[in-house]
């Protein structure tokens, strides 16, 4: 496999969000390029503390609101 161009890194990116990549292929997509693989994992952990906050202001706003 040929390494996945920086300028496309979006685009699979969508794809494997998107669900329309096999797990297994995104497993080998990950292994063989792993510059995307960096990438992606911060991505994954950025959207996963993005919503740990919403989380959290969402419940200190009930909690305000039910005082």
């Amino acid at each position: 496999m040929t390494a996945i161009p920086r300028e496309q890194f979006l685009n699979y990116e969508t794809l494997i969000l998107t669900e329309q990549m096999p797990a297994a292929r995104v497993r080998s997509l990950l292994d063989e390029n792993p510059d995307f693989a960096e990438w992606y994992r911060g991505r994954v952990e950025a959207r996963r503390r993005a919503s740990l906050d919403a989380e959290r202001r969402s419940s200190a706003s009930t909690t305000k609101d039910g005082d």
